[in-house]
């Protein structure tokens, strides 16, 4: 009997000795957690690492890319969280998190995998409270906070392959139709206007029925800045044979090999901006050109007045 007494006594104290150092050895456990944790997440892009930085450095451009809200300058919303921007350097950002239930660090680089192709590597450092109690709370929250900065990059994926996002514009790849172009140039103290513009044309259409030949495409232009004052204007026209040149008129042949294109619709700051664009993802991609980039016009600007209406194509002849 004494025995079995003594066995119980011995149970009831083990017991209660677990009760007290269980929750000693967790709150122990809660103390050695680190107080921080970082999460690394990446995601292959298909585009050029110049296009990437371009739009990232500055932060005028971010409404383009955040998915998310713009507060201020230096302030971006996701998901109702305020991310404030600490660095912007030439291949990421750095931001802080700052919310009532977890603050945390998010470190994005970019990083060139070929002409095409960029990584995005970002990762994220939670910063837990003093509180043991807190901590563990926080800890068992990381999942949700990891889901969202893996959709966060999911988002950055989408956009940045995404040609069309990136430049403002559909650009393609097509091939140049026409080998045979008749040309004439003028130079202006002044841009060329529409009248002045037209004006050449409708003398090449002149020139090229005095040589029984027969247009193939619509006008295309292009207008290059020999000073601040003085512009040089080329038209030309495709045509369904080589027509002779003259002191005046110029036959030109072009590759029937690649050219860039984007559609624009809108007058000469909608047209600028698409030629600034091409050009930018001529260059993002690397690509080597023959010849300089022209518009094609689409409409008859001198019929259609509403230059908002006016349809053109940007072209670039490039070797790839």
């Amino acid at each position: 009997m004494i025995f079995l007494q003594a066995i119980k006594n011995t149970t009831r104290f083990m017991k209660k000795m677990l009760l007290i150092i269980v929750p000693l050895l967790l709150i122990a456990v809660l103390f050695l957690l680190p107080r921080e944790k970082s999460i690394t997440q990446t995601a292959n892009i298909t585009c050029p690492m110049d296009a990437v930085t371009r739009l990232m450095v500055n932060t005028n451009q971010w409404n383009k890319w955040w998915p998310g809200k713009k507060i201020n300058d230096s302030s971006f919303d996701y998901h109702n969280q305020p991310f404030a921007i600490e660095t912007i350097l030439l291949n990421g950002f750095k931001a802080n998190n700052i919310t009532q239930n977890l603050s945390s660090h998010l470190d994005v680089q970019f990083i060139s995998q070929s002409i095409t192709e960029t990584q995005i590597i970002a990762t994220t450092t939670f910063i837990f409270s003093a509180n043991p109690f807190v901590k563990l709370q926080q800890y068992l929250s990381i999942s949700n906070y990891k889901a969202e900065y893996a959709a966060f990059l999911q988002q950055l994926e989408a956009f940045f392959g995404n040609t069309q996002k990136v430049y403002g514009h559909k650009i393609e790849m097509q091939k140049v139709k026409f080998s045979s172009l008749i040309s004439v140039k003028k130079g202006f103290d002044h841009y060329p206007t529409t009248t002045e513009v037209y004006a050449l044309i409708n003398e090449l259409k002149a020139y090229i029925a005095t040589q029984n030949g027969k247009e193939q495409d619509q006008p295309i232009l292009n207008v290059y800045p020999l000073s601040q004052t003085e512009y040089e204007a080329m038209v030309a026209i495709a045509t369904d044979k080589d027509l002779p040149s003259t002191n005046r008129y110029f036959l030109k042949n072009m590759m029937l090999g690649n050219i860039v294109v984007a559609p624009v619709t809108g007058g000469q700051n909608a047209i600028n901006n698409c030629q600034r664009e091409i050009e930018n993802y001529v260059r993002d991609y690397k690509k080597e050109s023959p010849a300089i980039p022209f518009q094609q016009l689409i409409t008859n600007r001198v019929v259609e007045t509403d230059t908002s209406k006016w349809m053109t194509t940007i072209n670039f002849p490039v070797f790839r």
